[in-house]
């Protein structure tokens, strides 16, 4: 996983027409297993001082937490006749002959072996050892490049009935270039609500006041305090 995956998110209307024409049928397995399908234009969303108007535009997307969503696009790429997916299976390293990575060297129950490749990927994030094995094979380490956002997020989970809002959504974000912060309240599986507070260059958020935040969010179903920046 991600270390953002348990905060709000929303499959759009442009990944989920790429994501159906790859895997047809998948929007409609989501929204069986219980995702809402929502409208944009049935959502409060407040930024830069005012509220979107309504659109022509066909942005409907499915509200879903990323768990959700990817469990659903893993399974359907688990089925693929060309996909094996392997669980338990350590990589130690990297193949290497005539001149080029060939594969990797993993280890699981059955003991050490080599995967041959025509093209390798390496998929593990910031604690990639791909950088050191790179070098041990004569290679340049790639170069990092660190951007500092200085984002912090808070989120909870909470039970959805149909006269918690008169909106499908709310979405709140502050004016630049001063507004730091931003709140999401989206509907996802399982008759419930996922509520994320965001703030940039801030110090790390307090339980108390995230679920302060909420509260004026649902209680006053209104989005956003351009004053005082309060949910």
């Amino acid at each position: 996983g991600v270390p953002q995956s348990r905060h709000a998110h929303a499959l759009l209307g442009g990944g989920a027409q790429a994501i159906e024409t790859l895997f047809p049928g998948i929007l409609e397995e989501m929204v069986a297993a219980g995702a809402p399908f929502l409208d944009f234009n049935d959502g409060r969303w407040h930024q830069a001082g005012g509220y979107r108007a309504p659109s022509n535009i066909d942005r409907k997307v499915v509200g879903g937490s990323r768990p959700f969503i990817e469990s659903h696009l893993r399974r359907r790429v688990r089925d693929l006749p060309n996909v094996l997916i392997e669980t338990e299976v350590t990589v130690d390293g990297l193949a290497h002959e005539a001149g080029g990575v060939r594969g990797s060297r993993v280890h699981g129950a059955d003991g050490p072996r080599t995967l041959m490749a025509g093209l390798v990927f390496d998929c593990s994030g910031r604690a990639s050892r791909a950088p050191r094995w790179l070098q041990e094979l004569g290679y340049a380490a790639p170069e990092v490049a660190e951007v500092r956002c200085d984002v912090r997020y808070g989120t909870v989970v909470l039970r959805r009935t149909p006269t918690d809002l008169d909106a499908a959504f709310a979405i709140a974000i502050e004016s630049p270039p001063y507004g730091k912060r931003s709140g999401f309240l989206l509907p996802i599986e399982g008759g419930q609500f996922k509520v994320s507070d965001y703030l940039t260059t801030a110090p790390r958020l307090p339980d108390t006041g995230m679920k302060l935040g909420i509260v004026g969010l649902l209680d006053q179903q209104v989005v956003a305090d351009e004053e005082t920046g309060n949910l």
